[in-house]
């Protein structure tokens, strides 16, 4: 799973719910399928379905005296809240590092972003809170694969754009806000129908290679965007990355070490643990580096260690009318749609990471779980986030994972959660002034190479040859020609495997004739 961002499989090392189907009996694999996992849930996981406070309070006990009862709830609050705050923390990092990830390219402000994602984050886990049917396991996070899309999204426009005069900048800074909130509202609706017409189970039925393909691309555009965020030099090209390798070649460094720090404390214990060991250590070692070399945070801005720094954003000028929005300028509708078929690729694969997500949600959940509902509870949150000016963002397998490991059986940890998050989008705390680029970076970094190693090198073991080399040229294509041609290549790749071998089927090779098909 992400050890800087959180991966779309629970852990890197379960991908036991993606198997194929059984070999023919003249060897050649079938056609790939997914396969779910549908453990029978235990006793307390049955119980547990039903959630909430009323739960909790039932599950005190009613023998004891009212101040133990107090006590007990007290207790059970306390935890929730040390339970709440290694994922709030996460849910930051994560939230500041796609907000610099979507900005790259651009002169859209990450406070006002990393605003709207925390935005988002709130309405999505309060709405999962009422909708799910595991309310005290869903816990939402931003998404790597809508944080792309949105960079698409901004790239696209600015480019189309300009900032060479003021009347310029303002259309492009109007254009791609209002155009990060349509693609949070399409994909929510999106989410919405495909749900609503029950076809979620059609990921089940996807070929393995282009399914793998499709997020072993997500994982190679997140490490690309990695590097941008760690050393502010946005790679298009070779010569773009020598270019970044030659002036942020420390910066890189620093946030490779840390990302595979990540993956492999992860690996041992979980990615929140990993993240809650890594955080305050590596913030005292840089402070106390710059600290011992009299740096400033000017001087660290200049260098490249800090990002620009910038007022943060409060609740209460984020929503008053004309505050934050007071330099917004005349939308283009022509600089929005530029790069339809970019966008077109982004949805899909954003599309097809939340079929997944919800797949694997069962899994980690340890309950039998309505995929069509969960998923319509998931578009209705993202559009409702969307609607109130945030960004979208998904229920977490990882989190499930962890909260279920934990014995959680109410929703207070999910409460706790959105208690927290509010609180600092209140505040409009600019956190992001004291967090070194390296460290947002390495959230990325590590996201992108699990995704990447997970869907390429792991599932190689369950791919046959011509499937593998679907995969890797899909891989190719997305780095020289970009994520569309990745797309189109693996849609038809999977087409041509399919009827190749549809065509060396059994029932075909062995059973029918010249003679049959032709009759004299």
């Amino acid at each position: 799973m992400p050890a800087s961002s959180e991966p779309l499989l629970p852990t890197s090392n379960q991908p036991e719910s993606l198997t194929p189907a059984p070999h023919g009996q003249d060897g050649e694999p079938q056609l790939w399928r997914l396969k779910m996992l549908r453990p029978a849930p235990s006793t307390a996981d049955e119980d547990a379905l039903g959630g909430g406070f009323g739960g909790a309070s039932s599950s005190l006990g009613g023998g004891g005296s009212g101040g133990q009862q107090r006590c007990f709830a007290g207790a059970e609050l306390l935890s929730a809240a040390l339970q709440a705050l290694p994922i709030t923390l996460f849910n930051l990092a994560q939230s500041y590092a796609f907000a610099q990830l979507v900005c790259v390219d651009s002169e859209l402000e990450p406070a006002l972003v990393a605003a709207m994602h925390l935005t988002g984050l709130v309405t999505v886990q309060a709405r999962l809170s009422c909708s799910s049917a595991v309310p005290h396991y869903a816990v939402a996070s931003a998404d790597v694969t809508i944080a792309l899309l949105c960079h698409r999204l901004v790239s696209s426009v600015y480019a189309a754009l300009g900032t060479h005069t003021a009347a310029a900048a303002a259309t492009a800074r109007a254009t791609s806000l209002l155009a990060v909130g349509l693609a949070s509202l399409s994909q929510g609706a999106m989410y919405y129908a495909v749900g609503r017409a029950r076809a979620a189970e059609i990921v089940l039925f996807l070929p393995y290679p282009l399914l793998a393909g499709l997020l072993a691309v997500t994982g190679a555009m997140a490490t690309l965007g990695a590097v941008a965020v760690s050393t502010g030099i946005s790679v298009h090209d070779a010569r773009s990355l020598q270019h970044a390798l030659r002036d942020g070649g420390a910066q890189l460094a620093s946030a490779a070490g840390l990302a595979l720090l990540q993956l492999v404390i992860g690996a041992k214990l979980h990615t929140l643990s990993a993240f809650v060991l890594l955080l305050p250590a590596a913030l005292t070692i840089f402070y106390a580096i710059a600290g011992f070399a009299g740096c400033t945070l000017d001087g660290l801005v200049s260098d490249g260690w800090l990002f620009e720094a910038e007022a943060g954003v409060p609740l209460s000028v984020y929503f008053a009318p004309g505050a934050a929005t007071g330099r917004l300028g005349p939308v283009s509708w022509s600089a929005m749609f530029s790069d339809v078929n970019g966008l077109f690729a982004s949805a899909v694969t954003s599309l097809a990471a939340m079929l997944l997500k919800v797949v694997v949600l069962e899994s980690a959940s340890g309950a039998y779980l309505d995929m069509n509902a969960e998923l319509r509870a998931a578009g209705s949150a993202s559009a409702l986030a969307a609607l109130v000016g945030g960004v979208a963002a998904h229920p977490s397998p990882d989190y499930v994972t962890a909260l279920r490991q934990a014995g959680v059986r109410t929703r207070a940890v999910g409460v706790a959660t959105i208690a927290l998050t509010a609180s600092v989008l209140a505040s409009g705390l600019p956190l992001m002034n004291v967090l070194p680029r390296p460290l947002l970076g390495s959230l990325l970094m590590a996201n992108g190479v699990e995704l990447t190693k997970l869907w390429l090198w792991d599932a190689r073991r369950w791919i046959d040859r011509p499937g593998f080399a679907m995969l890797f040229a899909m891989i190719c294509s997305a780095l020289l020609f970009g994520q569309t041609a990745a797309v189109l290549l693996g849609a038809l790749c999977a087409v041509f495997l399919s009827h190749l071998r549809l065509s060396r089927a059994n029932a075909l090779k062995y059973h029918l004739t010249s003679r049959s098909c032709h009759p004299p």
